[in-house]
């Protein structure tokens, strides 16, 4: 299998379960092998795509009131990332001679799940409590928090709270917030762990990808 279709692959895969740990991986091959940096950053962003869309899905099934919400923002970011990813993969992957071995952890471990579902528990917990003595505000700066670490979490404990104990509007918010973040910490990490090259192309797709879905809520949202 050619190096294209394996990063693609495994983008795709990882993006699934965890986008973060992918970008960790992508990033730390892009600094072993930074001839395939532009090939690996394609995989970053494809699988920063998946995770939007992962979003969308599992705010949309707990709450169908979210999915014309979320549908215009998360969609441009999400278009932007994949129309980046594919022209890195059409102009980078051909005839590439360097074909890094993938090498990645089972998101699917016993662990993960375990520290998947403390995290849901917390921020659960945080935002009914938020929620009924601070407000909106406070809705916002969990989301802000929440995102650094992890979207999964805050998408199902606000799709929840929605229309039960906030806004669809103030869920549909804080979900793209929290999306937001996790988008500019993992462009972060591309830049630290990854180097410039791959760096500088996350954080340019990132931004254009946020100020797609940003443009977007504030037309459609």
């Amino acid at each position: 299998m050619g190096s294209q279709a394996g990063v693609a692959l495994a983008a795709l895969a990882g993006g699934l379960a965890s986008s973060t740990a992918t970008t960790v991986t992508l990033s730390r091959m892009a600094r072993e092998h930074p001839e395939a940096s532009p090939l690996l950053a394609g995989g970053i962003l494809l699988s920063g795509s998946v995770m939007v869309a992962r979003v969308l899905v599992i705010a949309s099934a707990l709450n169908r009131e979210l999915l014309l919400p979320l549908a215009w923002p998360l969609g441009a970011a999400g278009l932007v990332m994949i129309a980046t990813a594919g022209l890195l993969f059409f102009t980078h992957g051909r005839g590439n001679s360097e074909h890094p071995q993938l090498s990645m952890k089972s998101p699917f471990e016993l662990g993960t799940a375990l520290k998947l579902a403390g995290l849901i528990a917390v921020i659960s917990l945080l935002a009914k409590v938020i929620s009924t003595s601070v407000g909106d505000a406070g809705i916002t700066v969990l989301a802000i928090l929440s995102g650094i670490a992890d979207v999964d979490a805050i998408t199902l404990s606000l799709a929840r709270l929605a229309n039960s104990g906030i806004t669809i509007a103030t869920a549909a918010l804080g979900i793209g917030i929290a999306a937001a973040v996790n988008t500019i910490v993992k462009a972060g990490m591309t830049v630290s762990l990854g180097g410039m090259k791959a760096g500088w192309i996350v954080s340019a797709a990132s931004a254009a990808a946020i100020a797609a879905g940003g443009a977007a809520f504030a037309f459609f949202g």
